[in-house]
């Protein structure tokens, strides 16, 4: 199987994809998610749950994403919504196959 540039669909991504309502609700609920919380999205992607969880609970939110593409398309949606969300790439992440000798 294949694997996909998200740098390169990550306009259609960010059109396509929406914040499940139900999901999102779950994950406020299950993870007792309020205004004193600090919430780290891994693979933010364009950023719609952490920026959703943002305005939810008014708590500090960051996201990471190794797609620059996802992360511009994060910034923007903050922007528009007046979000104020830290997304990043990780310093020293690297795509590709593992060359751990690791199982």
């Amino acid at each position: 199987m294949g694997s996909i540039d998200y740098d390169a669909v990550a306009r259609e991504y960010s059109r396509h994809r929406r914040v499940h309502p139900e999901v999102l609700r779950r994950l406020l609920l299950d993870g007792g998610i309020d205004g004193g919380s600090r919430v780290l999205e891994v693979g933010c992607g364009t950023g719609n749950y952490i920026a959703a969880i943002h305005r939810a609970s008014g708590c500090e939110c960051w996201g990471v994403d190794p797609s620059a593409a996802m992360l511009q398309e994060t910034a923007a949606q903050c922007r528009a919504s007046g979000s104020k969300l830290a997304a990043r790439k990780p310093s020293g992440f690297r795509t590709g196959p593992s060359t751990s000798s690791s199982p």
